[in-house]
Order: structure tokens, then C-alpha cells, then sequence
């Protein structure tokens, strides 16, 4: 997750309880915390299309376009891997010198090396596979978490902590105006309404 367990406790005001041997704290509440946190960026992440925890996602194409490939959920780290099946029916990795990672702009996107044309497909389904690294905040190549992100998600999860008993349509409708006025402007563009 991009907020810790320690800033989610923080933020819902729970003190913790108990310490083991080695000092970590804990509080009965902990799993369940951990959870709603999980809930909160998964809704962020489906409102803004973004992908806010790092993951690896795999896209799957029947064939190559004739040049880019829009990869979903940004900001995009990194390639991890782009295989094909040729036409003697074996799989294929590409060389990492035969395409490029746009990633200046979201949603980034792979296009071929200069002067080097995307290979042909076998006609099968999900024929190419292009393996990526998507997130935010751990590791050295990867952006911060927004702030507006961050303080979104805190949100949500301080609304499901405070009403996880609560399930009046006034409850539940008092988060999203918050919540989507802090992500609105982070939104990404995926293809649909």
C-alpha cells in the first residue's frame, strides 16, 4: 500500500495497544484497518484509472498495431517483458533495445525502436503480451504518491473506520463529493465514459 499502517492509524486517531518483544506495535483494529485502507485505493484507482500502488500488469493483444501501445493504469515504471507467438508458433521475447517507454505522458506508451518495425503475429488470440510495472512511491524510478491522492484515499478510509457499522444512504453519500473533488483532477483517460 502507499499509506502506511502507521498512517492510517494516525489518521482514524487509534492509539496503539500492545508491543511485542521487538517493540512493533499493534492494535486489534489492525486488520481490519489494513483492509479498509485496501478498499479505499482500489476505489481511488478505479475512479482515476490510475494505478496507485506499484503492481505488474500484463496487456494482451490479439496482434501488433502499426505503431504505439497505449499501456493502461500509469504512471508506468518500467517494461518488464513484451513476448509474441510467432508463426511457427513459438513464444517470443523482444529485446529490450527494439522498443521505447513513453513515459512522459499519461497514459504512457510502448512503441517500436526507430527502424525497427513491430514483428508479425501468429493469428491466435492474445498473441502479444506486454508485462509493466505501474505504481507510485517505492522504488527509486517510480513518482510520489500525489498528495491529493493520498489525502482522498485517508479519506475514504476515515468514512468506512467511522461508519463500518453504518449503512443509511446518508452515510454513505457524505464521502464521495471529497473524495472524487480530490481525485477529479488526477483522472486519466480510459477509453470510456
Amino acid at each position: 500500500e502507499p499509506i502506511t499502517l502507521a498512517e492510517a492509524r494516525a489518521h482514524c486517531e487509534v492509539v496503539t495497544i500492545d508491543a511485542d518483544s521487538d517493540g512493533n506495535e499493534s492494535h486489534p483494529d489492525d486488520a481490519l484497518i489494513s483492509a479498509m485502507l485496501s478498499a479505499a485505493r482500489e476505489h481511488a484507482e478505479n475512479f482515476t484509472g490510475l494505478s496507485l500502488a506499484e503492481k505488474v500488469y500484463e496487456l494482451a493483444l490479439d496482434e501488433f498495431p502499426d505503431d504505439e501501445i497505449e499501456l493502461p493504469h500509469p504512471p508506468t515504471i518500467s517494461i518488464t517483458s513484451v513476448k509474441y507467438i510467432d508463426s511457427e508458433e513459438d513464444e517470443i521475447t523482444i529485446d529490450s533495445g527494439d522498443y521505447v517507454l513513453d513515459d512522459y505522458q499519461k497514459p504512457a506508451w510502448l512503441l517500436p525502436a526507430t527502424g525497427v518495425p513491430w514483428p508479425t503475429t501468429l493469428a491466435v488470440v492474445n498473441a502479444v503480451k506486454i508485462r509493466y510495472l505501474s505504481g507510485y512511491g517505492t522504488t527509486s524510478d517510480s513518482e510520489p504518491l500525489p498528495y491529493a491522492a493520498k489525502a482522498a484515499i485517508l479519506m475514504m478510509l476515515g468514512h468506512l473506520y467511522a461508519n463500518r457499522e453504518d449503512s443509511t444512504e446518508r452515510a454513505m453519500a457524505t464521502i464521495p463529493n471529497g473524495f472524487e473533488a480530490l481525485l477529479r483532477p488526477l483522472r486519466v483517460r480510459l477509453g470510456f465514459a
